[in-house]
């Protein structure tokens, strides 16, 4: 892991008060697939993402990941440490991913005197429970195509050319970790939806020709 260097901090976040906070931190470098948290660690820390993208997950003994949600630059990590308890989930860098590393005590020495600070925590840990509870409801009640489809759609955008395309270069592998299933059903799936003309994939990035179906 590289040692603290001194970043200046990017707009939006170098005029609010979390950003004036990370600002006065020092900031990490993590190279992709680096791990910023290991899930039954200390938690001594706070993480604002500068810049990059990171995948929040859990896996169980035998190594099997679910990814709990993916956050960018200006979504915080390690929150769960203001109480005192050990990592819930572990994160991972996807792409080069810079952070600010703001020490839990400096962040509650900061939020007993400015409650500014506390309602901008406040909003960012509601718009990630939105996440998170969105994903857990699918996880619950959507079947794995279903699950699959609303991951694909979510993530769709139109390239230069005007296909709609997948904006995040997926392997199956890592679908099934996103939506909670095995390698092989994802891979069923693509299958089923390529000879329907619904969809390609080439090195990663997934084309998507005409509306999903609703079901399989």
């Amino acid at each position: 892991m590289d040692a603290p260097t001194s970043y200046p901090l990017s707009r939006p976040w170098e005029d609010t008060v979390l950003g004036k906070l990370a600002k006065d931190s020092s900031v990490r470098l993590f190279p992709k697939k680096s791990i910023l948290i290991n899930e039954g660690d200390e938690g001594g820390s706070l993480y604002l993402i500068l810049s990059g993208r990171v995948k929040v997950y859990t896996s169980d003994a035998s190594g099997k990941e679910l990814v709990i949600t993916i956050c960018e630059a200006g979504e915080i990590l390690g929150e769960m440490g203001l109480d005192g308890g050990v990592r819930s989930a572990s994160v991972e860098a996807m792409e080069p991913t810079r952070c600010a590393v703001i020490l839990m005590s400096q962040l509650k020495a900061r939020l007993r005197e400015d409650p500014d600070l506390g309602m901008e925590l406040i909003q960012l840990l509601i718009q990630r429970n939105r996440r998170v509870t969105t994903t857990a409801k699918d996880l619950a009640l959507a079947n794995v195509y279903s699950r699959v489809t609303h991951l694909l759609n979510s993530l769709a955008v139109k390239n230069a050319s005007g296909q709609i395309v997948v904006g995040e270069r997926l392997s199956q592998q890592d679908i099934a970790d996103r939506v909670g299933s095995s390698r092989d059903m994802v891979n069923r799936i693509f299958k089923e939806l390529t000879k329907g003309g619904y969809l390609n994939s080439d090195r990663r990035t997934i084309t998507i020709s005409k509306k999903l179906p609703s079901n399989w």
